[in-house]
């Protein structure tokens, strides 16, 4: 039975309140733990989306009173399950994105310019400007970018811009930083190997 199919039918259930067989969740977490964790295309998923959706509402207005408590469990695995693996794939697509931004951020500016604004929240265009080594109008240029990207949030004063990291940036800054320290330290390796 295709996954799709499975969904189908465990709707139907609920708006029966038919029995759900056990085979049935163990078919789907089965599945979904194999195939939608992994799947970049979630398309073919508009079932799981109705069926998560349709249990939030069954909790959320307490429709669940009505049915039997093994039904009333069955249905509360089932959210559980797929509310579980929503969140794995929602970190997972975050992690590859954070991944990809870091590529975007790994060029000595755009380093600086994050590490600047992580260790001093508030910093200004002129400060970051004179630590990345860079013109005003670069530093606007990344803060725009990084801002669109979601790395960091800006408050405005007049003229003037404070820069504040978020979460996605400290990720992005920590992939970064993680992927510069081998290099920095094969160079100190070779500076130092003829100070014996």
């Amino acid at each position: 039975m295709e996954v799709i199919e499975i969904f189908q039918k465990v709707m139907q259930c609920f708006d029966e309140k038919e029995d759900i067989k056990d085979e049935m969740l163990f078919h789907i977490f089965d599945i979904l733990s194999e195939q939608f964790v992994e799947s970049r295309d979630d398309s073919k998923w508009d079932c799981y989306g109705q069926l998560l959706d349709q249990l939030n509402k069954i909790w959320q207005y307490k429709q669940f009173e009505e049915i039997s408590a093994e039904h009333s469990y069955l249905f509360g695995a089932i959210w559980g399950g797929l509310s579980m693996l929503s969140s794995i794939k929602k970190k997972k697509v975050n992690s590859q994105k954070c991944h990809t931004l870091a590529e975007k951020y790994k060029s000595n500016s755009s380093y600086v310019f994050l590490r600047s604004i992580l260790n001093k929240p508030g910093i200004q265009n002129k400060e970051l400007s004179n630590l990345c080594g860079v013109t005003a109008a670069r530093i606007s240029q990344i803060a725009t970018d990084a801002l669109e990207d979601g790395l960091i949030s800006v408050q405005a004063f007049g003229k003037e811009k404070s820069y504040y990291m978020r979460t996605m940036g400290e990720s992005v800054y920590n992939i970064i930083q993680k992927n510069r320290v081998p290099a920095t330290n094969a160079f100190n390796f070779i500076m130092n190997c003829g100070k014996a």
